[in-house]
């Protein structure tokens, strides 16, 4: 069973890259915390070209979840 709060976290990362997200941007910045990984998800699974944006993590963890993805 799929666990609430998870679900609830990435439904709202992908509405807010739906929304806010600029893929014409030329730096983003990648903030912390638990919902940071689905918008990372969310920005990845929009199969954009992403080459030329410079994603700005804040801290250790918020970079290896850009590196991963």
């Amino acid at each position: 069973m799929a666990d609430p709060i998870e679900n609830a976290k990435r439904t709202a990362a992908r509405k807010a890259v739906e929304d806010h997200f600029n893929p014409t941007a030329r730096y983003i910045g990648i903030g912390s915390g638990s919902t940071i990984v689905f918008v990372v998800e969310a920005i990845k699974d929009r199969n954009e070209d992403l080459s030329r944006i410079l994603f700005v993590p804040t801290g250790y963890q918020s970079r290896q979840v850009i590196v991963k993805a």
